[in-house]
């Protein structure tokens, strides 16, 4: 069978079983783990990126509560470069190379916003929601609601090398079926909404990240 379809077939019998809800334990953090090449979806194999992960998947229809962010070009000069910075210290990378300022603009206003299970605003939003709402306001993209359907639209990227700002990584933290998903940023690094800490930003090198990593995905 073609690895196309064993991956449709895969996607066809995860989506029969019942939804699990990002989780992620408190104060779990190490050096990275590889996980292995294949995952077994009922019986049928699915290739797997050797990396790290994500959290979330709730069949709630999406009430968009976005509220909308400046552009770029509106975000004052001296706010940007503070961004640039800040973010460059977390990430640990120099603040020339973070060009993208209406990106880390809106992650700077999401930061620390609770994780809620369904929730799709500021007083609580999980992992896929998130990931809609940055999609709308900062690349003018519309994604489907939950992590796995998420996971479905993307173009599967085989190759931990290529990924670059604006892929989604995707995580298995509950079971076998893709329940976690964030947005990469850059240097190993992905903004997301997890159960311990809300809205942040972690990295894929984190023990627990990489250990439920399931691969990446990029939307064309």
């Amino acid at each position: 069978m073609k690895r196309s379809h064993i991956v449709i077939a895969a996607l066809a019998i995860a989506g029969a079983s019942s939804l699990t809800s990002c989780s992620t334990p408190k104060g779990v953090r190490a050096t990275a783990s590889t996980i292995s090449a294949s995952h077994t979806f009922s019986g049928v194999d699915v290739p797997l990126l050797k990396k790290p992960a994500i959290t979330s998947v709730c069949l709630k229809t999406l009430e968009m509560a976005s509220t909308p962010t400046a552009t770029a070009k509106d975000i004052d000069p001296a706010e940007g470069n503070t961004l640039r910075m800040r973010f460059a210290d977390m990430m640990k990378v120099t603040p020339q190379i973070l060009t993208n300022t209406h990106l880390y603009k809106f992650i700077d206003s999401w930061l620390g916003t609770p994780y809620r299970l369904g929730g799709t605003t500021r007083k609580g939003i999980d992992c896929s929601a998130f990931v809609q709402q940055l999609y709308t306001n900062v690349f003018g993209t519309s994604l489907v609601r939950t992590a796995f359907e998420q996971f479905g639209m993307a173009h599967r990227l085989f190759n931990d090398d290529s990924l670059k700002e604006g892929d989604l990584v995707f995580f298995r933290t509950v079971s076998s079926r893709i329940s976690h998903v964030g947005v990469y940023i850059t240097n190993n690094f992905f903004v997301h909404s997890c159960t311990s800490k809300g809205v942040t930003v972690s990295s894929l090198d984190e023990k627990y990240w990489s250990k439920t990593y399931a691969g990446a995905g990029r939307i064309m």
